[in-house]
């Protein structure tokens, strides 16, 4: 790993976009001295799944970052710690599902307005 000025990490935790939690590790970081930074990863987990296989080749297995972006940033799909990932994973099936309870309330607002709409059709039509 390249030493620089810079304090770069030596674990993260990456979020899949199925909010899944995959454990890596920094292998690499090479300094393209603009201020950019490549960042090869691999999977820190003995037995890591077929998931957390496809999912860092996918999305995680190299990371070019920029001074204004770091690897872990509240605007990435990396975490430092544990901790932090499971806070985004949490703040995102929250959000979730309060989108799914709208969508259930939505539903039960119109089948409970369908009788009435159905009366109406009959008696103007029928």
């Amino acid at each position: 790993m390249t030493e620089l000025n810079i304090k770069h990490p030596k674990t993260c935790f990456g979020i899949s976009r199925h909010n899944e939690i995959i454990p890596l590790k920094v292998v690499d970081v090479v300094d393209y001295e603009d201020g950019f930074f490549n960042y090869t990863l691999e999977i820190n987990h003995p037995n890591p799944t077929d998931y957390m296989k496809c999912h860092h080749k996918a999305d995680f297995q190299e990371k070019i970052v920029s001074p204004d972006a770091p690897l872990c940033d509240e605007h990435t799909r990396v975490r430092l710690t544990l901790d932090e990932a499971k806070a985004l994973v949490t703040k995102q099936l929250c959000s979730d599902r309060a989108a799914a309870m709208m969508t259930v309330s939505n539903i039960d607002k119109r089948l409970a307005e369908l009788d009435a709409d159905i009366a109406e059709i009959r008696d103007t039509i029928l």
